[in-house]
């Protein structure tokens, strides 16, 4: 979607969207993080409620950076 709003603006000269390709990368690594951080295998509860709260902390900042776009 980015990559379609990029190229869309370039020929008109808007220069909105000259950083699409950071914008990207910066999404992609939001998405990774919180991919990530759902591989804890451990058995504690006290961690897994640490995993959790960290897990959902990340998804929050993956919405809200999906939504800025």
């Amino acid at each position: 979607m980015i990559q379609l709003a990029a190229l869309i603006s370039q020929p008109q000269g808007r220069t909105l969207w000259r950083q699409y390709e950071y914008n990207i990368r910066s999404f992609k690594k939001l998405f990774r993080r919180a991919q990530q951080l759902k591989r804890s295998t451990s058995k504690d509860k006290q961690k897994k409620a640490i995993r959790e709260e960290l897990i959902i902390n990340a998804h929050k900042i993956y919405v809200e950076a999906a939504q800025g776009y």
